[in-house]
């Protein structure tokens, strides 16, 4: 239910989740770096941009890290203005006291013009701010019905990284 004058806004969101747990090889608190092993035994440094509980992190330590994409895309009437395009970026630290971990998040949101459809091969044209058409299939044909030449819809691509030890799993 939207709330009274707000049309409902419908969209479509896929979203992908991997997680990757390993182990700490080392910390050198010194330079603010550390370095994870993976399951595959890659290791990989990090610098560490928050170094409040760097102390409580040791070499053999569990953890575990998600990246998550998000992309949503949502058709705007001809009444609302989003922006063209528009970039956030944010990053989050443990406080001192708390289990070490962050996240960063970048959002990239872009407003485009449905320029073409060919409903026979679910194939749909774009056409970007600055002119440019970019044409990408439709993998749900049913989400074709109701769009037409012209429309004005709202992609937004969310990628998210958090890190953080993970003790209760010991691996």
């Amino acid at each position: 239910m939207s709330p009274a004058g707000v049309a409902a806004t419908a969209g479509l969101v896929a979203e992908t989740v991997v997680t990757v747990h390993g182990k700490i090889e080392s910390v050198d608190s010194a330079n603010r770096l550390v370095t994870l092993q993976g399951p595959n035994g890659k290791s990989l440094t990090l610098t560490v941009i928050n170094p409040y509980n760097l102390e409580s992190v040791r070499a053999g330590d569990p953890f575990v890290v998600q990246f998550t994409e998000t992309i949503s895309i949502v058709e705007k009437g001809p009444s609302e203005k989003p922006a063209v395009a528009t970039l956030r970026e944010g990053l989050w630290t443990a406080k001192p006291g708390e289990a070490p971990g962050a996240v960063a998040v970048q959002q990239t949101q872009l407003v485009v013009v449905i320029a073409a459809i060919d409903a026979a091969t679910h194939r749909v044209a774009l056409r970007a701010p600055d002119g440019s058409t970019e044409t990408v299939h439709v993998s749900n044909p049913e989400t074709l019905k109701g769009v037409q030449v012209g429309d004005r819809i709202v992609i937004t691509r969310t990628e998210s990284v958090a890190i953080a030890l993970d003790r209760e799993s010991g691996s």
